[in-house]
C-alpha cells in the first residue's frame, strides 16, 4: 500500500492497496497519509466551503429560481443603462423585472430601479470576491498544511475571517 488518487486541489480521494489508472504511489510514512490527516483536510475545506455560501446567503436569496431572476435583472439593467445614457426612454414592457421592482414599490421610477440594480450589483461584485478570496486562502493553506494542527489552524483562520464577512444585521 498506498496508492492514492488525488482530486483537482491535490487532496486525496481514494486510497488501495492496488495500483489503478491515475493513482499515485506513496511511502507508508507520508505526510498525505499520517492517521485522519486527509480525512481532516476534506473536513476542514467542507467546513470553509459551508461556511462561505452561510456568508454569502447572508446577501442573497438562496435558489436556482431566485439566482436567475438576479441574473435576468442585472442584464436588464445593463440594457437600460445604454438607452438611457443615449437620452432615449424606458418602456416597462421591453424590462419586466425592472417594472416588477417599480410596481412593488421598491423604485420611484424604471431609472431609479436601474440605479438600484447596479448599486446592489457593486456591492454583490466587491463581498462576492472577498468571500471567494477568503474561501480559496483558506482552502489552499489547508491543503498546504503538514500536520493535523495547521490543517484546523487554516481552517480555523478562515472561518474566522469568513464570520467577518457577514451581512450586518437589519
Amino acid at each position: 500500500m498506498p496508492f492514492v488518487t488525488r482530486d483537482q486541489t491535490g487532496r486525496i480521494i481514494r486510497q488501495s492497496s492496488m495500483a489503478t489508472p491515475g493513482a499515485e504511489w506513496l511511502p507508508e510514512d507520508h505526510a498525505d497519509l499520517a492517521p485522519g490527516l486527509a480525512r481532516a483536510r476534506i473536513e476542514a475545506a467542507t467546513a470553509i466551503d459551508r461556511a462561505a455560501e452561510a456568508v454569502r446567503l447572508t446577501y442573497v436569496t438562496a435558489g436556482d429560481g431566485q439566482a436567475a431572476e438576479y441574473r435576468l435583472t442585472a442584464e436588464e439593467a445593463a440594457r437600460a443603462r445604454v438607452v438611457l445614457n443615449a437620452g432615449g426612454t424606458l418602456d416597462p414592457a421591453d424590462y419586466p423585472h425592472l417594472d416588477a421592482e417599480v410596481r412593488a414599490g421598491g423604485a420611484a421610477s424604471l431609472a431609479q430601479a436601474v440605479a438600484l440594480v447596479e448599486a446592489q450589483s457593486e456591492a454583490w461584485s466587491t463581498i462576492s470576491a472577498d468571500i471567494k478570496q477568503v474561501r480559496r486562502a483558506g482552502k489552499l493553506a489547508v491543503a498546504a498544511a503538514a500536520d493535523l494542527a495547521a490543517i484546523e489552524a487554516a481552517r480555523d483562520q478562515a472561518l474566522a475571517a469568513l464570520a467577518t464577512l457577514h451581512a450586518p444585521n437589519p
